[in-house]
């Protein structure tokens, strides 16, 4: 393949890429002048993203909204050749195909633009003497939670029995438990939720990325940790709050913000490394990873499929002082708690330790 055609491809993953950096300048004949490029077609190559322009009659390839053409998933089982974006199992045979938010972010197209930002943050560490900062930075968020915050009633009420599931938002109101406000905001995650999860958004459970075990307190004095078992193959990482993303990009996608559960450090790293200084200690790492401000707390999101069941608990921190009323909840809860073997820590708010 001509290398002008690569570098034409690649141009609206360096700019979808570069939106955050802005260190993509154009020669006079449109060539991309970075030291990365390169690598960058080195890595599209791997991918298999980048390929020679087709004609229109050519049907056997879907292109996305970036202009990536992507191979059709093909059903293992029974060779079913149309297995959509949104699909769980095959409609030829009903054999599980995977969960389709883990399968969006194992496209070559996503993992090839986000390996291009981790480049980004690699070389620029090696430039401020922080690559060995970056790199513990990295390990520390491999060993991070998904972490999600409910209020304490919500939290005994799941505790309380084997047939309690948490379901989503979209789940409660088809179920008639809930009323969706009448807001801007609630129109906006209408928006985001189907760019992001187009037909399955229901499925979707949100929670946070979190060193320490405290979640965003914005939703509930509750966090509740996830136990990685039963969450890892279910869940994807993305770069925000997805709502907010989408709106600070006038609700359009590029691919390099969302990871699987196994490359979430890599994610953390493309967007936290402007953070990290040559002397970060460990301990420091939480409160990069998730900030807690009330007014705008920034964290790495969770997106799990499926319900939350008591039995995916591991732990549940409660942080700050509580009334007269979660008091006695707070009993109920350890009680339901050590029946199943979660354990339950109340601490003072201290940010910024690893505990």
């Amino acid at each position: 393949m001509p290398r002008r055609h690569l570098t034409e491809s690649l141009v609206p993953l360096r700019k979808c890429w570069t939106g955050t950096t802005g260190r993509t300048t154009m020669g006079k004949k449109g060539r991309i002048r970075e030291s990365s490029t390169a690598l960058a077609i080195q890595l599209a190559k791997k991918a298999h993203i980048l390929r020679c322009p087709r004609s229109h009659g050519d049907s056997s390839k879907s292109v996305n909204m970036i202009g990536f053409a992507r191979d059709s998933m093909q059903c293992p089982v029974c060779g079913n050749p149309d297995i959509r974006d949104y699909d769980r199992n095959c409609a030829g045979c009903d054999a599980h195909v995977g969960y389709p938010n883990v399968r969006t972010a194992e496209r070559p197209e996503e993992r090839a633009a986000l390996e291009l930002r981790l480049a980004e943050a690699q070389a620029a560490a090696a430039t401020s003497g922080c690559s060995d900062t970056l790199s513990r930075f990295q390990a520390a968020v491999r060993g991070s939670k998904a972490v999600l915050c409910r209020s304490i009633q919500q939290v005994l009420e799941l505790l309380s029995s084997d047939n309690v599931l948490w379901v989503s938002f979209y789940g409660q109101v088809d179920a008639g438990i809930r009323r969706p406000e009448t807001t801007l905001i609630e129109r906006e995650r209408l928006i985001a939720d189907d760019l992001l999860f187009p037909h399955y958004r229901k499925e979707i459970r949100f929670a946070a990325l979190s060193l320490d075990g405290e979640g965003v307190r914005f939703y509930g004095k509750c966090s509740v940790v996830l136990s990685e078992a039963r969450i890892q193959s279910r869940s994807t990482v993305f770069e925000k709050n997805s709502v907010d993303f989408c709106k600070e990009h006038n609700f359009v996608l590029s691919p390099g913000y969302r990871a699987t559960w196994e490359e979430k450090d890599k994610l953390a790293a493309a967007k936290y490394y402007k953070n990290l200084r040559s002397n970060s200690e460990n301990h420091e790492f939480s409160r990069i990873l998730l900030r807690n401000e009330s007014s705008a707390p920034d964290f790495i999101e969770v997106h799990i499929y499926g319900p939350i069941h008591r039995l995916a608990i591991d732990t549940i921190v409660i942080e700050g002082p509580l009334d007269s009323v979660d008091e006695v909840l707070l009993i109920e809860i350890e009680r339901k708690a050590s029946e199943i073997g979660v354990e339950v820590i109340r601490r003072q708010p201290v940010r910024g330790i690893l505990r």
